[in-house]
């Protein structure tokens, strides 16, 4: 017997003490980690060996090294720039507020609104609309799905689940958070009612997030033989598929592509936005009447930029144009190296980016400078 019977005493066996509330288990020590015994006057000596990105890290491990450490180098190391002789660049004070992202997981760092900014607990690409309101949310471009979709794609949901891949869970958001399928819409094509679908999900390579998406869209053979068929299906492809912050008119050569079926199931780059697109056409099932459906699919694959800063070309050039001018992105072409299919290898593929996409991420940067 454990104890033994009394009127204060209850009779238990071993095994029955875990199971009843009325023993109360005693608490472990709390732990401390080993350095945080040792004086003050020892670690500031442990400091003095560190180089400026390890007391930046350091200062900020604990409370008490936080106050035997102080902030000093910490605020020195976030405005310094790698190159002594200069303050340094934008992008490279950006690169060093990681320091402070990683220290602070709830939050994530802006660098429109150059400040820290709390995570939503309900929030990504299918719940945009119950994400805090702020300017630089509307400011920083935007990929959608458009009318009725409700999937909206914002410049701070690629650096959150870039956070996650590579810091770990707590700093952002799951790669899940991309994944949608609506296969209950429908569009007015030449005033009749046309079956579509919209397919999106993301993959983090290479520290970018590469976005692929596909539109299906089901129509009759009666309104394909229509001459004006694909000015009336325009309007109707969502922006995340064919838009960019180019034009109103979506990736160079998708109309063309559209309309001539030999150029149906090529990989093709879109010279602006540096996006991999295919169109697929099939016949679909017989009809009442006799006719066809036509199976239209056209396949994209993007990459978002590393989601460290709004300003990048990578990211910008694939926004929402809305009531912009048309002209943004076309400097861009003469500055990448991107071969058609890269975006679409890199997406199905564990390994290293090609040397195509390094040689183009490389570009895209220098323009950010």
């Amino acid at each position: 017997m454990l104890f033994k019977d009394s009127k204060n005493h209850l009779a238990l066996q071993p095994s029955e003490v875990a199971f009843d509330p009325r023993v109360a288990p005693s608490l472990p020590p709390p732990q401390t980690a080993p350095i945080c015994s040792l004086p003050i006057e020892l670690v500031q000596e442990i400091r003095s060996y560190l180089p400026n990105p390890d007391v930046a890290s350091f200062c900020l491990s604990t409370r008490q090294i936080y106050y035997a450490v102080g902030t000093g180098q910490l605020s020195t190391f976030l405005s310094s720039s790698p190159n002594k002789y200069s303050r340094g660049t934008k992008i490279e004070r950006r690169k060093n507020m990681e320091i402070l992202e990683r220290a602070f997981p709830s939050h994530w760092y802006c660098a429109w609104c150059d400040k820290f900014h709390a995570q939503d607990k309900e929030g990504g690409p299918k719940e945009a609309d119950k994400e805090t309101e702020r300017a630089c949310a509307k400011c920083n471009s935007f990929l959608h799905g458009g009318e009725g979709q409700g999937y909206v794609l914002r410049h701070h949901h690629v650096r959150l689940a870039i956070n996650h891949e590579v810091w770990g869970p707590e700093y952002g958001i799951p790669l899940s958070a991309f994944r949608y399928y609506n296969s209950m819409a429908t569009v007015k094509v030449l005033k009749r009612d046309v079956e579509v679908s919209l397919w999106c999900d993301a993959r983090v390579r290479g520290g970018r997030l590469i976005l692929a998406a596909t539109f299906k869209m089901w129509i009759p053979q009666t309104i394909m033989s229509d001459p004006k068929w694909l000015d009336s299906v325009w309007p109707q492809l969502p922006q995340i598929v064919v838009g960019h912050r180019d034009s109103h008119h979506g990736h160079s050569g998708l109309r063309t592509t559209l309309k001539d079926d030999k150029l149906r199931n090529k990989m093709q780059l879109c010279s602006v936005c540096a996006t991999d697109f295919v169109v697929e056409r099939m016949v679909g099932i017989k009809q009442s009447d006799g006719s066809y459906n036509n199976i239209v699919l056209i396949h994209v694959w993007r990459d978002l930029g590393d989601g460290r800063s709004p300003f990048e070309a990578s990211w910008r050039a694939h926004g929402e144009i809305g009531e912009s001018l048309p002209g943004f992105g076309g400097d861009v072409v003469r500055l990448t190296n991107f071969q058609a299919g890269d975006f679409k290898q890199a997406w199905h593929t564990e390994g290293p980016l090609t040397k195509s996409l390094v040689d183009g991420k490389m570009a895209w940067e220098e323009v950010d400078k």
